[in-house]
């Protein structure tokens, strides 16, 4: 994070502005896994292959499974120094999310799920999403993920005003992942 804000003392204080230790806590991370000593250990990589695993579980087992394979790879890399482009890393993560670790070697080996990666990426960056997270509510606003309560609570609120969502931008993204 030094990498990022420039100084421990604007880390902390986007940390505090933010409350990310009580958004942290609420979704099961406690204080301990954001503290700089291990987002010291965090090192920055492509994340393309693990984008092609999220995209595999997504379409052999489903979303859930997609999450818990997010689930894990954001803990290992966030808390433990995982590398997003360590296959072995991809592949325990997926196993561990009760995937057929063969068939995940042998898929990562392949240029299988390349194209559609890429075109989803794109398609993404075009609704002008450049960071993670990102919600994306009702299918057609999205809002940065560090953003606060109230933030959400407003692009659900104008979703809603508006009739309900249109599901516009997951009909873009349909038959990509």
């Amino acid at each position: 994070m030094l990498r990022k804000f420039g100084t421990l003392e604007a880390f902390e204080a986007f940390k505090i502005k933010h409350d990310l230790p009580g958004r942290g806590r609420d979704v099961g991370l406690d204080k301990e896994g954001f503290v700089q000593s291990n987002l010291s250990l965090r090192v920055q990589s492509d994340t393309f292959d693990s984008h092609r695993l999220v995209q595999l579980a997504t379409n052999l087992m489903g979303v859930g499974a997609a999450e818990e394979v997010m689930g894990i790879l954001n803990k290992r890399h966030f808390t433990e120094g995982g590398v997003l482009n360590d296959r072995r890393m991809l592949v325990e993560a997926a196993v561990s999310a009760g995937m057929d670790g063969g068939y995940v070697v042998e898929f990562l080996g392949s240029e299988r799920g390349v194209k559609e990666v890429w075109r989803a990426l794109e398609m993404v960056e075009g609704m002008g999403i450049q960071s993670i997270p990102h919600l994306v509510v009702g299918g057609e606003r999205t809002v940065g993920g560090a953003k606060g309560v109230e933030d959400i609570v407003d692009a659900v609120s104008r979703v809603v005003e508006g009739g309900g969502g249109k599901g516009r931008i997951f009909k873009v993204l349909e038959g990509i992942l």
